[in-house]
């Protein structure tokens, strides 16, 4: 529940509630490419807090997803 109300706070929780979006063509116009770049770049800020909030044991075990 915690995890939630910080990304909630920070403007990422979408991350966990949506399906990720589809990796634009390479002749993708710019605004679908920055989004597209937007949403990796959210994707792993939530993946570090997710670690950030695990016990070590659970880090260590997660470390390579």
């Amino acid at each position: 529940m915690n995890l939630r109300i910080v990304l909630n706070c920070e403007r990422k929780l979408y991350i966990l509630e949506t399906d990720p979006p589809k990796t634009p063509d390479a002749n993708a116009r710019a605004s679908e490419l920055t989004s597209f770049k937007k949403y990796e770049d959210d994707a792993r800020d939530v993946k570090c807090i997710i670690m950030a909030s695990m016990t070590a044991e659970l880090q260590r075990l997660h470390a390579d997803m």
